[in-house]
């Protein structure tokens, strides 16, 4: 696992999702985090994120 820094960029598209898709605070800085990076995917069972176009994994046991 790799623990990724949040700087002005993310912030910014934070802000950004926050008004463009009415997302919540830590959601729209998961969402930025994710699309700075350039990752694939998140990890959640939160249909929010399918509002940013996000793929989502979640695995069921």
């Amino acid at each position: 696992m790799d623990v990724l820094s949040l700087g002005l960029e993310e912030y910014l598209l934070a802000k950004k999702f926050m008004t463009l898709y009415n997302l919540k605070p830590s959601d729209a800085l998961h969402a930025a985090t994710i699309i700075a990076n350039r990752l694939d995917a998140i990890a959640s069972e939160d249909k929010d994120f399918d509002r940013v176009s996000i793929k989502r994994i979640w695995v069921h046991e």
